[in-house]
């Protein structure tokens, strides 16, 4: 990443004499200054010819532009348009390398939030058990309460049943004649 960083600065920094040395390359080279002349004079064409169509003035004849001008504007040109395309070329590399960074940042992201996801689905099905495991437990519990409750009624019933027996013996072993330890206070 650090090595993208020094091309991008020292990209940046040799455009400008990138673009000086094809503007005199242009301006020496006899067949691309010949090119250079014949682009110059057709955007100077194309220029005039707008420049009266915005301002609404009749233009009939186009004068074209010297030897000497026409290959200063084409060599002008084709250095400015050098410049723009390394310029467009290091935008262009940048927005790419940040749309990758972004693009892994959002995947690592969905990542955590697909793992927080199944954490969560473990975690709710683990409390489905749960809650079924506390459902069984509280019928178990009721069920154990209610027993409690029968063997309690069925001891009351006994000891009901005990009583009365033993209310019964101990109401003749009380009657009238009955010689018993107490029977003479009663």
């Amino acid at each position: 990443m650090s090595a993208a960083k020094v091309g991008y600065l020292f990209l940046r920094t040799m455009a400008k004499p990138i673009a000086n040395a094809v503007k005199n390359y242009s301006k020496t080279h006899p067949e691309f200054s010949s090119r250079c002349v014949r682009f110059a004079q057709s955007v100077h064409r194309f220029e005039t010819t707008l420049k009266s169509k915005i301002f609404e003035t009749p233009v009939d004849y186009i004068r074209p532009l010297t030897e000497a001008r026409a290959l200063e504007r084409g060599a002008a040109f084709i250095g400015e348009a050098t410049l723009f395309a390394l310029v467009a070329t290091v935008v262009a590399v940048e927005a790419q390398r940040a749309s990758r960074s972004s693009k892994r940042k959002e995947a690592v992201q969905n990542a955590r939030i697909a793992a927080v996801e199944h954490e969560a689905q473990a975690a709710n099905s683990e409390v489905g058990v749960l809650k079924g495991q506390i459902a069984e437990l509280q019928a178990a519990v009721a069920q154990m309460v209610e027993e409690r409750e029968r063997e309690k009624m069925q001891a009351r019933a006994a000891e009901a049943s005990a009583a009365a027996a033993a209310a019964a013996t101990g109401a003749a072993e009380t009657a009238p004649g009955a010689t018993g330890r107490w029977g003479w206070f009663w």
